[in-house]
């Protein structure tokens, strides 16, 4: 399976948090250099991350990590139409390594586990969907204070899961090698 490369973040920001919304979403199978926290808000379908196929409905919260394959497809599977908060963002966003101090051992580790991906449920979801929502209406310094609290905010939250299984991403790494 190919996998779509993307690149989100121009050099000119510091990260994007963007409202979206769709008549379906059939986005192919990809993988960015960011890292990303969707909230969906209305939909129901399909997500795939990495290795695993799972359901998912609204208000579904999942944070992917640099580089991890990952897609959601609602196409034909019901409840279609997509309403959704993206926010996308560099390990070094705030400069290189910002998070490598003491006082962000909690936002290091949170990065490094999502690099298999993670899907918060039950009333951490809930908890954290009217901080992400309001992320869209603040200005750009806002943007920031609310990002960092909302990466707080998620070692502290119970009801996650990871996916996908670690050995899969070394073999779609050599999968997706040119030769």
């Amino acid at each position: 399976m190919r996998i779509f490369r993307e690149n989100i973040v121009s050099p000119e920001n510091l990260f994007v948090v963007k409202a979206e919304e769709f008549k379906f979403n059939d986005f192919p199978f990809h993988s960015h250099p960011e890292y990303e926290i969707i909230l969906i808000l209305e939909s129901a379908g399909q997500r795939i991350v990495g290795d695993s196929i799972t359901e998912f409905i609204a208000i579904d919260l999942c944070m992917f990590g640099a580089n991890l394959p990952h897609t959601f497809y609602t196409k034909g599977l019901g409840n279609e139409a997509v309403k959704q908060v993206v926010i996308q963002f560099h390990e070094n966003f705030l400069g290189p390594g910002f998070f490598d101090r003491k006082h962000f051992k909690q936002i290091k580790d949170l990065l490094q586990r999502s690099s298999q991906g993670i899907v918060f449920t039950g009333q951490t979801r809930l908890t954290l969907t009217q901080k992400i929502t309001a992320l869209v209406e603040k200005n750009p310094a806002e943007t920031v204070i609310g990002l960092l609290d909302i990466c707080i905010c998620f070692p502290f939250l119970r009801n996650t899961r990871s996916y996908p299984a670690p050995d899969f991403l070394t073999i779609l790494t050599l999968m997706n090698q040119p030769g």
